[in-house]
């Protein structure tokens, strides 16, 4: 429905009709209809149009009516998006999912939604059926049926760490700017491993020993940490010891006794979690 001015108005707003025109003169016939956002109903609005006599013959002429049906219908849509992972480590991919509903009462076309992604994030591709894209901006080929939903999955790289947001926003030929948000935290894990001689000159038949120093320089908790050391010829390992640490002479790789490290052949593990610094 348009107004005077050409300018289409929504449901809740007021209706005005056009200029009607009678005999070469412009009579300004304004018709003030409040109608309600809450129905999906058809109006008919009859308007009567009538003059005494012509300007040009004199004669009288007849009343005219015309009809006008309006269609008041109540658009919504709704966006929800998530972030499929709650963390993620720099480097790896991520991606995010949006459901856009029609909580309304009319079908919708021209679906489009245009994802804002922060630095420290790439898009890199997506996952949906009947979409297409240029860049990041997604065009839904197709209508949105009443009760009907839609799902958009957009997959990202990541670069650095922090905490993104990243925000959709949603228009169709009936509802607009609908915008929905989502984050994802990304770490970066780094350790750095240091092997100290503790007897630098020995003689042969003595014993050596070497002290290895793991250190947590990321941003983020680790678990799993493991050595795997390998001794030359002329080096033959008798065993290992340090404060909480336990010592398996059977068992596997990662297995958990109390807290510290375990051995599974040269490999050792350790069993706690090692924190940032």
């Amino acid at each position: 429905v348009k107004n005077e001015s050409g300018k289409v108005v929504d449901a809740n707003m007021t209706l005005a009709a056009s200029y009607f025109k009678v005999c070469e003169k412009m009579v300004d016939d304004l018709l003030m209809v409040r109608i309600p956002n809450n129905k999906n109903l058809a109006y008919l609005q009859n308007v009567y149009v009538s003059a005494n006599e012509s300007a040009h013959t004199g004669e009288n002429t007849t009343d005219v009516v015309s009809n006008v049906t309006v269609l008041v219908t109540n658009p919504q849509m709704s966006v929800n998006k998530t972030a499929n992972d709650k963390y993620v480590y720099a480097g790896n991919k991520t991606s995010f999912t949006i459901t856009i509903t029609n909580t309304g009462d009319t079908v919708l076309d021209n679906i489009t939604l245009e994802e804002y992604i922060p630095e420290g994030l790439i898009y890199d591709s997506f996952i949906g059926s009947n979409w297409t894209n240029e860049g990041t901006k997604f065009l839904y080929n197709g209508s949105l049926g009443v009760g009907d939903s839609i799902e958009l999955i957009i997959v990202v790289n990541t670069t650095k760490s922090g905490n993104f947001e990243t925000v959709s926003t949603v228009n169709s030929d009936k509802v607009y700017r609908v915008v929905a948000d989502a984050d994802v935290i990304v770490y970066t894990p780094k350790l750095t491993v240091r092997e100290i001689s503790n007897n630098p000159l020995v003689i042969v038949g003595q014993p050596v020993s070497f002290t290895v120093v793991v250190t947590n320089i990321g941003d983020c908790e680790l678990t799993g940490v493991y050595t795997v050391n390998n001794f030359p010829d002329g080096l033959i390992y008798t065993g290992y010891e340090g404060a909480d640490w336990n010592k398996l002479t059977r068992g596997s790789l990662g297995v958990d006794t109390t807290s510290g490290w375990t051995q599974d052949g040269n490999k050792f593990t350790y069993s706690g979690t090692l924190q940032p610094g």
